[in-house]
């Protein structure tokens, strides 16, 4: 393989679409709910170019969908010297399928795949021959030392978070610490993504996102947070203040803030508050939080400072089954932080998980009962899935109620009908549907959806959400064929035997040599 060197490499990094996964619901309807750009990607371009590399693109392929020959096309005219995909699990296959056609386009352009997939399935990630770094952990460090490395005609082997394959096999470089100082690190390159294309129902476009927090120090049973326990860090209040003025001065009109705990240090959260209303309060935003982070002191400054949303987990309307998540709240709390809310006037909206460990009817309905008390103007009911790498999943492993590492298996393109689910699917769908039609059939929340239709960008957002509610409600609502498996993984359009990729070769240290 000829050696290639350019001080400026072009970077390209590729957002992948989830038109065909495991989602119980097409995405053509779980769409409407929101389409957003990938932070991860933005913030690693916004680095690059921090650090003296000018020279990146993004592609999202679902913003507006491509198809894969538009992908090629795109791939075809930008000619990177880099591709940088980010993945989480779910998102894999995909992700293959557009490593795939890079490798098409030209054989010896570096993929490097990052996100939550290499996090926790790093080495079976590394089988697939197209894929030639993974990223693991924060990746603005790592990445740079990368292209620096890309732009010296060094080799990859031995980065530290990386992983390379050395002699043909999956290897490990040492792990990265993670930076600590968050506020150090440039604010998203969102300028990079079709922004005028992303959606959420009721945000007012255009709107931005933002995270101010990495790492959750909680330890629910059933998150996907993998190995962000002990690394839990938070940017300043006069940081997060300061981006958002940038945001407002750019004609964003609306803040999701996408912290799973966006309120876990109450004094930050305070003051981040206090700086906004010294702003005038300059924009609308939403938050996500845990009810046992809010009081009514707090969420009447967040109130004052245009805080308009806020959503919180609930998940179960049994403290037996609560326990069991280690979620470590209990109902009184639950009732209390919305009624709060509520009151100071918050639009709210409650999370909850069907179907969980050891999970039984009645406490099913008692979670749909709760529901239907609380006064939430949204909730989601989700089925209990095992996601990899979490207790919960690891648990159903042990105890069998799944045979061996479905996610494993899935990395790998071993696809099957059934889904991790902890209860039989048709259970699950039941519970389900009933949640819906109990919660969205009642005439307050009916009432209140009629009272919300002030224009008709709202009307046509609230009509793609009746649809959604009819998919859940009909047999569109159910697993993904093996048919659609086939398709997701390009191996019906693109064998495999269709690339030319260089046999592995051992290691000697150079860019030739990382490439083969």
């Amino acid at each position: 393989m000829q050696q290639r060197r350019h001080s400026t490499p072009r970077v390209v990094f590729v957002q992948p679409h989830q038109e065909i996964n495991i989602h119980p619901v097409p995405r053509k309807r779980t769409k409407v709910l929101g389409r957003y750009l990938s932070l991860g990607i933005a913030s690693l371009a916004s680095y690059l170019r921090h650090n003296g590399y000018p020279d990146v693109h993004a592609i999202d392929t679902a913003s507006p969908l491509l198809s894969y020959e538009q992908f090629e096309a795109k791939i075809r005219t930008l000619r990177p010297d880099i591709v940088a995909i980010t993945s989480t699990t779910i998102d894999f296959p995909e992700c293959v399928a557009l490593s795939r056609i890079v490798k098409k386009v030209d054989p010896d352009t570096p993929i490097i795949v990052g996100g939550f997939q290499m996090n926790v399935y790093p080495s079976a990630s590394m089988e697939q021959e197209t894929i030639d770094v993974g990223v693991v952990g924060d990746g603005e460090e790592v990445f740079l030392e990368l292209v620096q490395a890309y732009a010296a005609g060094r080799s990859f082997d031995g980065i530290p978070g990386t992983w390379t394959r050395i002699n043909g096999v999956p290897t490990a470089a040492a792990p990265r610490d993670p930076p600590d100082d968050l506020d150090a690190l440039p604010w998203p390159a969102r300028e990079l993504f079709p922004v005028h294309l992303y959606r959420a129902i009721t945000i007012q476009r255009p709107f931005a996102t933002m995270t101010t927090v990495r790492g959750c120090p909680y330890s629910c049973k059933y998150c996907g947070q993998v190995g962000e326990r002990q690394s839990f860090r938070m940017r300043s209040a006069e940081s997060v203040a300061e981006e958002i003025k940038w945001l407002v001065s750019i004609g964003y009109k609306e803040l999701i803030f996408f912290d799973e705990t966006f309120t876990v240090h109450r004094a930050r959260t305070r003051e981040l508050c206090e700086r906004l209303i010294a702003m005038g309060s300059p924009i609308p935003w939403t938050c996500r939080t845990r009810v046992d982070l809010v009081d009514d002191e707090l969420l009447r400054i967040m109130r004052k400072a245009g805080c308009k949303r806020l959503q919180m987990g609930i998940e179960s309307g049994s403290p037996a089954v609560l326990k069991r998540m280690d979620r470590r709240v209990d109902l009184k709390q639950v009732e209390q932080a919305f009624n709060y809310a509520a009151s100071i006037g918050f639009e709210t909206r409650g999370y909850f998980m069907l179907g969980y460990l050891q999970e039984t009817q009645q406490e099913t309905d008692d979670t749909i009962d709760l529901a239907c008390r609380m006064p939430l103007d949204w909730a989601s009911f989700s089925r209990t899935l095992g996601l990899p790498g979490t207790p919960l999943y690891e648990e159903m492993i042990r105890t069998g109620i799944i045979d061996g590492d479905f996610w494993l298996k899935y990395t790998r393109l071993q696809f099957g009908d059934d889904m991790p689910y902890i209860k039989d699917e048709a259970w699950l769908r039941d519970a389900q549907r009933r949640a819906y039609r109990r919660f969205y059939g009642r005439p307050r929340v009916l009432a209140g959806k009629l009272k919300d239709m002030t224009s008709l960008h709202r009307l046509r957002e609230y009509v793609q959400g009746a649809q959604l509610f009819m998919s859940i409600q009909t047999e569109a609502n159910r697993n993904v064929p093996k048919t659609l498996w086939k398709r997701s993984t390009f191996q019906r359009d693109l064998a495999l035997d269709e690339i030319t990729v260089t046999p592995n070769v051992p290691s000697t240290g150079g860019f030739e040599a990382f490439m083969g």
